[in-house]
């Protein structure tokens, strides 16, 4: 504060930052889900002893109209199904796992349905599963108007 008051310093140029205009990284046009999104973390969800955890993968990227953060999950197609297996069976096996996988993709931040569709046609390219994309559920620690999720904003192939 001294050296504002004695004028070696001045407030609407300060020294320590703001010369440079920040630019972010946005990808307005990508051809590949590799070039639109970059992958930030990885875990294994659920599991347990005789169960085998799905891979959960979190990804970022900029469309042009703000960050976006998605969680994918595999699951699989048949609800009833388990994957439940003896000590002497693994996934490759013919035995488990018989009606296939699908990915669910989860979209964080805002996005119009533009974006949504494309986000599906990358994610659909780039993988030969089934792919659904929808929006994340409302939150309750901001403004909830701005990501609620609007009927049939599911999409899927």
């Amino acid at each position: 504060m001294h050296e504002i008051a004695t004028g070696r310093i001045d407030p609407a140029r300060p020294p320590w930052g703001g010369r440079h205009t920040l630019t972010p990284r946005t990808t307005p046009n990508p051809a590949t889900f590799g070039e639109a999104f970059r992958q930030i973390g990885q875990r294994t969800v659920g599991g347990g002893p005789k169960t085998t955890g799905a891979d959960e993968r979190q990804f970022c990227g900029n469309l042009g109209s703000g960050i976006l953060f998605l969680t994918s999950r595999v699951r699989l197609i048949e609800p009833n199904e388990s994957v439940y297996t003896s000590s002497n069976h693994r996934l490759r096996d013919g035995h488990v796992g018989r009606s296939g996988h699908w990915v669910d993709i989860e979209v964080r931040g805002i996005c119009s349905d533009a974006d949504l569709a494309l986000i599906h046609r990358l994610a659909q390219a780039a993988d030969s599963r089934r792919v659904s994309v929808h929006r994340a559920a409302p939150c309750d620690d901001h403004d909830v108007s701005r990501c609620k999720v609007p009927p049939g904003s599911c999409l899927e192939a």
